[in-house]
């Protein structure tokens, strides 16, 4: 039996970064989905999340016909009350982009005052659109959408709940969340873990203890730390700067497949995709590192180069490699030695690495 993948961390510098990158991050599933299957699934939070998905409205690439949308958790209110999760997702996002009212699968507000048939309901809602489709004892979401709260819940799954441990239902409900209002449905962590991606999105200094919390110490058993897909699927988080400032070190997050580098200027390195998801701290620690290397020695350093046409092939040995663009004015010694040196750098980081691989 496979163990859960490792959690992918991804920083960025600001919030808007990160909206357009959770952005590009959904398209690319929906793409994937509609490939596979031609539709697309996806449970949605409530609290901030739904202001993190605007980057998905005038998105032309967004096909929301293909859209079926659930909500992880509601709060047992009305539709148009102020505490609806429901109701924020249409006010951000769904009354700004043309999806079709039958894809959007709100709460039964009919059964506001029946928990048990209220939550039976929305668990029916999923089996018509799992059952007949999915053979599996759960649900498999394309993508779940989640948020954090500081005292590290998610979804409506609080610390020291009894729901904590629930194996059995897709959906519950719950009387007592420490968090108003107290009536709540939720999917319970089966669902959750049998998605294909799960997504954090987390941002702002007020998340940086909790944010350490769960991912450095998962076994204090913080309930965003007990979100964990079951393989092949895969756990990301979408975080600023500031949220991951306490963060530990880089290590236990999974390595992204596809690091590129990309030389602009001469001794100029940007490095993207792998080097963007990092914390500040660890990105610092990078750069020092590759530029302390590169300045202390400028000889070649690889075993075998290959020209074809302005782009350099290095390979250091056979099972990684590199293809750069070498403009006119760039030191081609000096851009394969910082090539050499990042390498080791990112050997430090990760342990072997067995592909790196431009554009």
């Amino acid at each position: 039996m496979h163990q859960p993948n490792a959690p992918i961390l991804n920083s960025f510098p600001n919030t808007d970064v990160l909206v357009e990158s959770l952005a590009a991050f959904t398209i690319k599933a929906q793409k994937e989905s509609l490939d596979k299957k031609g539709r697309f699934t996806v449970a949605l939070s409530g609290g901030s999340l739904p202001k993190m998905l605007r980057g998905l409205i005038d998105n032309p690439a967004v096909k929301w016909d293909k859209w079926q949308v659930f909500y992880v958790d509601e709060r047992v209110v009305p539709h148009d009350h102020p505490d609806s999760n429901h109701l924020a997702c249409t006010t951000h996002l769904f009354s700004q982009v043309p999806i079709p009212a039958e894809n959007i699968h709100p709460i039964d507000a009919s059964l506001l005052n029946d928990l048990e048939e209220l939550s039976d309901a929305y668990e029916k809602e999923l089996i018509r659109e799992f059952a007949q489709k999915d053979s599996a004892r759960f649900p498999i979401f394309d993508l779940i959408l989640l948020g954090m709260g500081p005292d590290g819940h998610t979804a409506s799954l609080f610390p020291g709940h009894e729901l904590l441990t629930e194996e059995d239902r897709w959906i519950a409900y719950l009387e007592d969340s420490p968090k108003p209002p107290p009536k709540r449905i939720t999917f319970t962590y089966p669902v959750i873990n049998h998605a294909s991606r799960v997504v954090f999105v987390a941002a702002g200094k007020e998340k940086v203890d909790t944010l350490s919390g769960v991912l450095d110490r998962p076994e204090e058993g913080l309930p965003s730390a007990r979100v964990k897909p079951a393989f092949p699927g895969q756990l990301y988080w979408f975080v600023d700067d500031a949220a991951a400032e306490k963060t530990g070190s880089v290590s236990h997050f999974a390595k992204p497949k596809h690091p590129i580098v990309i030389l602009e200027d001469v001794g100029k390195i940007r490095l993207v995709k792998w080097f963007t998801t990092l914390p500040t701290k660890a990105k610092t620690k990078i750069i020092q590192d590759v530029t302390r290397l590169v300045l202390a020695r400028r000889k070649r350093m690889c075993n075998v180069i290959e020209y074809k046409g302005s782009k350099i092939v290095y390979r250091q040995y056979a099972s990684l490699f590199f293809v750069c663009e070498i403009g006119e004015q760039d030191n081609e010694l000096l851009t394969l030695e910082i090539i050499h040196r990042y390498v080791e750098a990112l050997d430090q980081y990760f342990g072997n690495v067995s592909v790196i691989q431009a554009f």
